[in-house]
């Protein structure tokens, strides 16, 4: 916000040798804004309002921004302290004063400012849903039911793309890979959501592989696709030019003597050459209620060697991400947002899955939770509804948007069309 939006130090480097003039006659911001401003000579106010023309305030004169067409535009600075500052920028543009070079507004906006820059935000974003629909019935279903959506922040549209019980997703060569779990798919979508390919992922010779595939992953180097599935605890590796199974690895020898997702595993994602699997029990006892969730560390050549655990304190975690340089992942239960694991970035009320960042703001998106009763006496306000926060990190502040017609969010991604 350096063009438009500045701070009282760049005021002071922007108006430095200028006439320094505020535009807005208001008994609040401009009281306020001259008072952080003492060191600097304001020549006068001018204001759109008859009422207040020839007049004085504050010890400054009034005039109407007609009196601009005295001044040296190239010689002036102005601060726009009055609320309808958006309308004023057009008075600007009528007198060819350019933003950040001959005006700004009053810092003293700065709030107001970053309220409506997040309110006015236009992304696209891609949502991947689980949910059954009403006629599926079961524990998980919804309204709208389980499906690819695009959703727009600006204009809050959420539109359905394909129907489907879809969990991960990743883009590779401009197409998208998702995981559909009861179909036991991968689904392959142009940029437009149409179904150019529908891979089997069950290749197995007894095709008995538990319906819970989930989390998905490509490594460009050996062209090969990893699919975690949370039911068997296994993770499939398939040929992206064949299409077909090379190898199953299993987390642990634990699940593979015992079988039934002790780990639950979830989703995955590829670093250089390191594949990074979220699970919710490093040793495999969540369902005894060991609760030791982490993340586990493949090195890609070496698929055959026990994995590396980088943590296991977390909670039911999911969506590990890496953005700027750094590991990200959600500790689900918790509501936590954390960026390495040292510094939770952010806490949320509600089940978290499914994150994205682009490049300015981290988007997170939120679950309707089967286990509320778990979080009785742990936190002060348990939030139950779907949907997906905006979030800025710099400031903490985020914007929820809420989808009250979807029960699961679990994958978000930016969509460039």
């Amino acid at each position: 916000m350096s063009g438009f939006w500045k701070n009282y130090e760049e005021v002071r480097s922007s108006s430095k040798d200028k006439k320094l003039i505020l535009w807005g006659r208001s008994e609040d911001w401009t009281a306020k804004t001259l008072s952080n401003i003492k060191d600097l000579k304001v020549s006068y106010i001018v204001d759109s309002s008859e009422t207040y023309h020839n007049t004085k305030f504050l010890g400054l004169d009034v005039f109407l921004p007609t009196k601009l067409n005295e001044e040296n535009l190239d010689d002036i600075f102005i601060i726009i302290t009055a609320s309808a500052y958006k309308s004023i920028e057009l008075s600007m543009e009528k007198f060819n004063l350019k933003q950040g070079i001959h005006y700004c507004c009053t810092p003293e906006y700065k709030d107001w400012a970053l309220l409506q820059e997040i309110k006015d935000y236009d992304r696209n974003l891609i949502i991947t849903c689980s949910d059954n629909t009403l006629a599926e019935g079961g524990k998980r279903f919804s309204k709208l039911g389980g499906g690819i959506y695009l959703f727009n922040t600006k204009t809050h549209e959420l539109k359905n793309m394909y129907q489907g019980h879809f969990r991960q997703i990743v883009e590779v060569d401009n197409f998208y890979y998702v995981v559909e779990y009861i179909e036991k798919l991968l689904y392959v979508f142009d940029k437009e959501f149409k179904v150019v390919k529908k891979i089997e992922l069950d290749q197995t010779p007894e095709m008995k592989q538990k319906p819970h595939y989930c989390g998905l992953a490509y490594h460009e180097k050996t062209k090969q696709f990893f699919v975690a599935n949370s039911g068997d605890d296994t993770i499939s590796v398939y040929d992206k030019n064949t299409l077909k199974l090379k190898n199953i690895i299993y987390i642990s020898e634990k699940t593979k003597k015992e079988g039934g997702g002790l780990h639950h595993i979830n989703d995955l994602i590829i670093v250089e050459d390191y594949l990074y699997v979220s699970c919710f029990s490093i040793t495999g006892a969540w369902k005894k209620e060991i609760l030791d969730g982490g993340i586990f560390e493949y090195n890609i050549n070496e698929l055959s060697e026990k994995p590396n655990t980088l943590m296991n304190h977390l909670w039911k975690p999911h969506s590990v991400e890496y953005y700027e340089n750094k590991i990200c992942y959600l500790d689900s239960m918790r509501g936590d947002f954390w960026i390495g694991n040292q510094k939770i970035v952010g806490k949320f009320n509600g089940f978290v899955r499914g994150l994205a960042f682009d490049g300015k703001y981290y988007f997170i998106g939120q679950s309707e939770d089967m286990y509320t009763s778990e979080l009785f006496g742990i936190k002060d306000n348990i939030m139950i509804n779907a949907g997906l926060y905006l979030y800025d990190i710099k400031t903490r502040v985020s914007r929820f948007y809420s989808f009250p017609d979807l029960s699961n969010i679990h994958d978000i991604k930016i969509y460039e069309g």
